[in-house]
């Protein structure tokens, strides 16, 4: 009974921080940036991995249907894009409720149940405050505190139902059994959180709420992390503590080897040796492939893979500027100081996608969802470049983390050839024919590459001292950032395409 109360009141609290201090517009963006984080963490590295690795590729294709579903929606039926939006928030709020049910059902169980002990029911405590803080959160604004009100007093109902009732429905309320509807939740939960519905709406942004923002983001990444350490100590979690000791060997692996290529790309731009050219082969080898990531591939996954890249990227430059294709953007680098380029841009441009690349390799723990199948794993990861503007940085991230988690050698090969390339932005400057033909370049020399090249083999590993310095100095510069400009906006150096779109909103 005492870990019920305090689940229930762990839910209260958020709603009352909110309801007192959200009037202030720093203090809502602070309250964003941490809701932004911990539930979009929590979704992305725990609830996620949980979801592929039960329902596979159905349970992927509803993550998705939730996700886009509602934008396809909006854009759609404009006239009516409020109402599908708050049709979202809807879907979201009552797969909150189930998930708030089961959680009601495992405190019961962990009070009869002494392999779990107390562990587990510290961990749903710790995360109901997230959860209680994101309701009030999404619903708030959209329909008014008295709704709102009324959702919070739904979920501790639905806790103390589970708590009171749940074992009898507990076959029923298995994970197998609703893993499907649970996914289409999270996809829509992920959609309400990245589409931002409120903050700034009445407001013009100001750096110091950017600041603000990254605080409550910091505050969440340490949530989440005593949230990880928590969980990893029940019995039940033996998964999530696997994907999670995976991840934190690649980090310790690959920290070195990110910290290195900063330090070239800084002497590079020292010495004036990066391009300005907006087009013609410098442009498109500085955009596909620096020395910096060629290095990051030759030392963790081989020098026979790393000439291979240089070929083929060679080749596909040789293509790109005989056809005169111009690249999609790009920023003005020579008006930056070189402390401004080594600790800011270069920072911004990447650290999203290492940590991105980090939270595939978490998703992807489960290879048997797409064992055997290397044309499924390349229609996967082109439908994940298409809407992104990956770096090379981030692009060498991202196959060493699919080689890591046992993907196929054409799967590992495609984001080092192409992931800068294939987004739907530097497409769109290609004539149908040119992007047709680019696009049977890349795949031809994907095959070229997975038939010839041997099996990879990881060269690198933790190094005493240095890995876990070089994590630290990776943590303080990634964190600078996230103070600096916001969570929203470092998420946003990620995509080719606006998440954003507007609501129009009647008061």
């Amino acid at each position: 009974m005492t870990y019920l109360v305090a689940t229930c009141v762990s839910l209260l609290l958020g709603p009352l921080f909110y309801r007192f201090f959200g009037q202030q517009n720093g203090i809502t963006k602070a309250i964003d940036g941490f809701v932004f984080v911990t539930l979009g963490g929590l979704l992305l590295t725990h609830i996620l991995p949980e979801m592929l690795h039960h329902g596979g590729i159905a349970a992927l294709a509803m993550i998705l249907l939730g996700l886009f579903g509602p934008t396809v929606s909006e854009r759609a039926f404009a006239k009516h894009s409020q109402l599908t939006h708050n049709i979202t928030v809807l879907l979201a709020f009552f797969g909150l409720l189930l998930h708030t049910f089961i959680d009601g059902t495992s405190i019961s169980i962990s009070t009869h149940d002494d392999a779990i002990g107390a562990y587990l029911p510290i961990g749903i405590i710790l995360h109901r405050l997230p959860e209680g803080l994101a309701i009030w959160w999404l619903l708030s604004p959209q329909f008014g505190n008295r709704w709102a009100s009324v959702a919070i007093a739904a979920m501790l109902t639905a806790t103390v139902a589970g708590f009171g009732v749940g074992e009898l429905y507990a076959n029923q309320l298995a994970f197998d059994n609703t893993v499907l509807l649970q996914a289409f939740v999270t996809g829509s939960i992920l959609h309400v959180i990245l589409h931002q519905p409120h903050v700034d709406k009445n407001h013009h942004p100001q750096p110091s709420h950017d600041t603000m923002a990254g605080i409550g983001s910091l505050l969440g990444l340490a949530l989440l992390f005593v949230l990880f350490t928590t969980h990893s100590h029940g019995g039940h979690e033996h998964l999530e503590h696997s994907s999670v000791e995976q991840l934190w060997q690649l980090m310790l692996t690959l920290a070195p080897y990110v910290v290195l290529t900063y330090i070239i790309g800084a002497a590079r731009f020292g010495l004036g040796m990066l391009s300005t050219q907006s087009s013609g082969p410098a442009a498109w080898i500085q955009r596909l492939m620096g020395p910096e990531g060629l290095i990051l591939v030759a030392i963790v996954l081989g020098w026979q893979l790393a000439s291979f890249q240089l070929v083929a990227i060679a080749v596909i430059v040789a293509w790109l500027s005989h056809q005169s294709v111009p690249l999609d953007s790009r920023t003005e680098i020579e008006r930056f100081s070189l402390r401004q380029f080594a600790l800011q841009y270069q920072i911004e441009r990447s650290a999203p996608w290492v940590l991105l690349s980090l939270v595939l390799a978490n998703l992807m723990t489960y290879p048997d969802i797409l064992a055997d199948k290397p044309w499924l794993q390349l229609l996967l990861i082109v439908a994940l470049l298409l809407p992104m503007r990956f770096c090379f940085i981030g692009a060498a991230v991202l196959s060493i983390s699919l080689a890591l988690t046992g993907w196929s050698s054409a799967a590992v090969m495609l984001p080092l050839l192409a992931a800068p390339l294939l987004n739907v932005k530097q497409l769109s400057k290609m004539s149908g024919p040119q992007g047709a033909i680019t696009m049977a370049l890349v795949l031809a020399l994907v095959v070229i590459g997975s038939q010839s090249l041997p099996s990879f083999e990881q060269h690198a590993a933790p190094i005493p001292y240095l890995s876990p310095i070089s994590l630290v100095i990776l943590a303080l510069l990634f964190a600078s950032t996230l103070l600096r400009i916001g969570p929203r906006a470092f998420i946003a150096n990620l995509f080719a395409v606006s998440l954003a779109h507007k609501h129009h909103h009647h008061h």
